[in-house]
Parts: C-alpha cells; sequence; structure tokens
C-alpha cells in the first residue's frame, strides 16, 4: 500500500509541476496584460454674474502664476486649487462644486482647494454687478 500511496504521490508532483510549467511559459510569450493609464478629468468653471471675476486653477503644489481660463485638464485624483479675482463692483460670495450634475461641495473660501475625483464644474458666486469702465472719447482734431 505504502508503494501505491508513494506512486501516486509522485505522480500528482509531476502534474503540478507539469501545469505550472505551461503556464510560466505561456505566459512568457503573451501579450502583456493592460497596465494603469494615467486618467485626467476636466474642470469647467462659469462665473455668475458673468463678468465679475477672472478664474485661475492649478495643481496645490504649483507655485507659478496662473492664467485665467474657463476649463482645466488635471489628473484624475489631484489636488486642485481655485482662485477668484473679482473685478470692481461685485464681491465674492461662494463656490458651488457639481459632481455628475448634481451638487458636491460649497465653500466660502476663496483661494479654494479640493480633489478632482472626476470631471466637475465649479460655478464662482458674487454680489453686485460689474463696473463697465466708461471708454474715454478720441478726441476729434479741429482743424488749424
Amino acid at each position: 500500500m505504502r508503494r501505491l500511496d508513494f506512486g501516486l504521490g509522485l505522480v500528482a508532483l509531476a502534474a503540478v509541476v507539469a501545469a505550472v510549467t505551461v503556464v510560466v511559459i505561456s505566459s512568457r510569450d503573451s501579450t502583456p496584460q493592460a497596465t494603469a493609464q494615467d486618467t485626467t478629468s476636466t474642470l469647467t468653471a462659469a462665473v455668475s454674474p458673468e463678468g465679475c471675476a477672472r478664474v485661475t486653477a492649478q495643481l496645490t503644489s504649483d507655485t507659478s502664476t496662473p492664467e485665467p481660463a474657463t476649463e482645466w485638464t488635471f489628473s484624475t485624483n489631484a489636488y486642485v486649487k481655485l482662485t477668484a479675482t473679482a473685478v470692481d463692483g461685485c464681491t465674492f460670495t461662494r463656490w458651488e462644486l457639481t459632481f455628475g450634475g448634481k451638487p458636491f461641495f460649497n465653500s466660502s473660501q476663496n483661494p479654494f482647494q479640493f480633489q478632482l475625483i472626476g470631471d466637475m464644474v465649479v460655478t464662482v458666486r458674487f454680489t453686485g454687478t460689474p463696473v463697465i469702465p466708461t471708454p474715454t472719447p478720441t478726441p476729434t482734431p479741429t482743424p488749424t
């Protein structure tokens, strides 16, 4: 009986070694599996009332001076800082962050920092009305 158990054990061991060898050899020749790709998300900004501010967005680790815009692309899960610079006649009230078309978060801090977890829309709210400067008229030359 012992010889039979020993013989069956060797056969089972050989089967396992053969199966592992087949798996290792086939995976060497197979196409590499897809790796996680860097995904990006879009942040879109709106100002209400329109014309009350310029909005900038940048990574919280970025110390450069960003240019005002209304749309930015960042890596998903990046930490972003938004800044609204009011024009004359307008006073900052709050940021309203929307995710998936639904209200997500409000903040009365300016600048405002948050984690961009996907495509988001932010509306920056102000009170007041932007002052539109009156253009200086061009003097008409007088004939001499």
